[in-house]
């Protein structure tokens, strides 16, 4: 199941576009009474005109609102997977993990405006399989989308302020010469241009982690996703991530030309970095644990993962209040009901959120 979390831009535009609508169905209400022919026509063809047009702003995003503002598709999609039914934003049926990692999503979205996909499960025999299929669907339908950001639904943001493009994509995205400064500088192994995945090498011997990943929106990236999604081996035989597995074997078996990826080594990879005890035995330099100032913590394979979340949270929590207080306020407005975690961040950190 895929739910779409909209930009502040997109909300904007579909609001423009509601007013549009209103005031044509008050017009048509109000010239019915009337028997001039003309006068109808007219208003119709205006509503028409002006609905076509708001319409297509919010597929174009190019369009500019009354206040003189201009509206930009995203460039960059983000999308968070977890077993779970991403209609029910409900505190109580949720997990606390759930709860924030979405919320912190969403919140980092907008301040970025970036599109922010929800992909919960469909298929329950192929349950993680369904991100694969929404990266292919928002690839095909969003041409105006050139990376996508997958993410684990384990995944936290450490730096909130942090663009995608600064810390990382900026020499990849159109127009880019390879030269803007950017916080990761690990050189690819092809031209930026040539380079259409980006993804991190696993702490366990595995050439790949794929629980967060960049993709381009380019023919060769649908191409590989179709190929991931149509393999049908069942990998629980032999003990091993299926989507995963699928993944690194389509990348790695690719003709050198087409090897169009790039595995960051764990000392560049900032934007996906274990959490304490997640590589626990393998790791033992430590190249793999979140260090301050990381960009995000993955708690992928951690056997104290809610704990670890809760710590790290309240750590982001107080290095960062403004992130709080926009969280805070965000579960407060787009989730219903309560929990007891959530109650007590409320009054543990009453300070810092009316501050």
């Amino acid at each position: 199941m895929l739910s779409v979390l909209s930009s502040n831009h997109s909300s904007s535009a579909l609001r423009l576009l509601l007013l549009i609508s209103l005031f044509c169905m008050v017009s048509m209400l109000w010239i019915a009474q009337s028997n001039t022919a003309a006068l109808r026509t007219s208003v119709e063809e205006i509503c028409r005109e002006r609905i076509r047009a708001s319409a297509f702003a919010q597929q174009s995003f190019s369009n500019s609102l009354p206040n003189g503002d201009t509206l930009q598709m995203p460039k960059i999609a983000i999308v968070l997977s977890f077993s779970g039914d991403v209609r029910e934003l409900s505190l109580k049926k949720q997990k606390r993990i759930i709860v924030e990692s979405v919320q912190m999503k969403r919140e980092y979205a907008r301040k970025h405006g970036y599109a922010l996909f929800l992909d919960g499960v469909i298929d329950e025999s192929r349950p993680y399989w369904g991100r694969v299929g929404t990266a292919y669907t928002i690839m095909n339908t969003m041409p105006s989308i050139e990376w996508i950001l997958y993410m684990d639904v384990d995944t936290m943001i450490m730096e909130p302020e942090l663009s995608l493009e600064d810390l990382i994509l900026a020499p990849y995205m159109r127009g880019a010469n390879g030269s803007e400064p950017v916080t990761i500088r690990s050189t690819p192994p092809r031209p930026y241009q040539d380079i259409d995945f980006i993804g991190k090498q696993d702490c366990e011997g595995r050439p790949l982690n794929n629980g967060v990943y960049f993709m381009r929106n380019t023919d060769w990236s649908a191409t590989l996703l179709k190929t991931i999604y149509n393999d049908r081996f069942n990998y629980s035989l032999i003990n091993v991530p299926g989507v995963q597995n699928s993944m690194t074997t389509a990348l790695t078996s690719l003709p050198f030309g087409q090897k169009r990826y790039f595995f960051m080594s764990p000392k560049e990879a900032t934007f996906n970095r274990f959490g304490p005890d997640g590589c626990l035995g393998y790791d033992l330099r430590g190249l793999h644990v979140y260090r301050s100032g990381d960009f995000l913590v993955h708690f992928a394979g951690s056997p104290h993962r809610d704990l670890y979340w809760a710590r790290f949270s309240e750590q982001l929590y107080l290095i960062k209040p403004w992130f709080l207080k926009v969280v805070v306020a965000g579960i407060q407005s787009d989730w219903i009901d309560t929990a007891p975690w959530f109650e007590d961040i409320k009054y543990r950190f009453r300070s810092l959120i009316s501050s």
